[in-house]
């Protein structure tokens, strides 16, 4: 119970940052490959759109990343 209490109080501290899953890097991959297959990447690179609908469906996977 000492040791949850500890991480708790550590992980208050450490401001807006997450730890990163693999469920999250699959869903990631998942969003950033519609949005290619939409066209919103172009020369390499995703738009601004295309990284905007990835963030959502990273922070929120029960949205649909099709968006």
């Amino acid at each position: 119970m000492d040791h949850y209490v500890l991480h708790r109080r550590d992980l208050k501290y450490k401001g807006r940052n997450v730890v990163w899953s693999l469920a999250m890097d699959k869903c990631l991959i998942d969003a950033l490959l519609v949005q290619a297959r939409k066209g919103n990447k172009i020369n390499k690179c995703f738009n601004e759109n295309a990284y905007t609908v990835a963030c959502i469906a990273v922070n929120f996977p029960c949205i649909s990343a099709s968006a």
